[in-house]
């Protein structure tokens, strides 16, 4: 298996916070049979002002930390990037770096506020030739009824949608688990991802 959103770069954001609980965390992979994980650290204005060529360092530092403790897990790059309004820009210049360097992208809408411009800043990103990856749409505050169609038809215009593997086991709780069920139904996953932040609260 291959794990395309894991926060477990360490000390870079609100993951992994030492050396020590990304060995963990690498360890807990590779015991489900995970083969490669991408290490996606927020990208946040303001709270978590990370950059692609310091992702794609820290990357392989990891990577040769996790050889040299003899953990099998194969690493890529990415990032957990917050809906601004630069997105595009950021893409073109891979101070937001892609997955593995690919044409897709993890594109995290806010959390607790409804956004401004959500449509019109993924057709943006498509007609500029990405593929927005929308992380963890069952988990926002906001989502109703009248907001699901948003999702479904980002996905039929070409953006991906990625359900964290907990919602559907119910570990963040009914509502999440009930509209990642919903998802699920009505056929709109792409991919089902960790979003590891730690080994014990969120493995």
């Amino acid at each position: 298996m291959i794990d395309l959103h894991c926060h477990l770069l360490p000390g870079i954001d609100d993951g992994a916070q030492a050396l020590e609980v990304s060995f963990e965390m690498a360890r807990q992979a590779v015991a489900d049979g995970i083969s490669t994980t991408a290490c996606t650290p927020h990208i946040y204005p303001g709270l978590f002002e990370n950059s692609g060529p310091d992702i794609v360092r820290r990357v392989g530092e990891l990577q040769s930390a996790l050889a040299e403790a003899d953990i099998p897990l194969s690493l890529t790059q990415g990032a957990d990037i917050q809906m601004v309004p630069e997105l595009v820009a950021g893409l073109r210049a891979q101070t937001m770096p892609t997955l593995g360097g690919s044409r897709y992208f993890l594109f995290e809408p806010p959390h607790h506020t409804v956004p401004v411009g959500f449509a019109r800043l993924l057709f943006d990103a498509l007609a500029s030739g990405y593929v927005p990856v929308i992380t963890h749409p069952e988990r926002l505050t906001w989502l109703d009824d009248a907001h699901y169609p948003w999702f479904v038809d980002a996905a039929r215009q070409g953006a991906w949608l990625q359900i964290t593997s907990g919602a559907v086991t119910g570990r963040f709780g009914r509502r999440a688990k009930y509209w990642s069920e919903r998802f699920l139904d009505d056929g709109v996953v792409h991919i089902l991802a960790t979003d590891a932040h730690e080994p014990v609260h969120r493995p």
